[in-house]
């Protein structure tokens, strides 16, 4: 058929390109699968810390530390503004 080879070497290319967009949607999906999982380990961790905050405050105040004893402490330790705050408010 004449046509027939004229039609495959138009849409030779699409030979080529289908598949690497195919690859490309792949890898996309891996990336944004590891991003979420990256986020979600990130959250997890920052929780564990908060928790583990509120309880050394929470330990600190019922034996007889003052609330600016445990801060300074804190903050001798790394710990933000922010967080120290976070942990005292929810301690109440």
């Amino acid at each position: 058929m004449p046509g027939s080879e004229q039609t495959s070497k138009e849409f030779g290319w699409l030979y080529v390109a289908a598949p690497a967009v195919l690859v490309v949607l792949f890898l996309g999906y891996l990336e944004i699968k590891r991003l979420k999982e990256h986020a979600q380990m990130i959250q997890k961790h920052a929780s564990i810390k908060n928790n583990e905050l509120k309880n050394y405050v929470m330990t600190n105040l019922r034996k007889g530390y003052t609330k600016d004893q445990i801060r300074n402490a804190l903050a001798k330790n790394s710990y933000n503004k922010q967080e120290i705050e976070d942990a005292f408010r929810e301690t109440k």
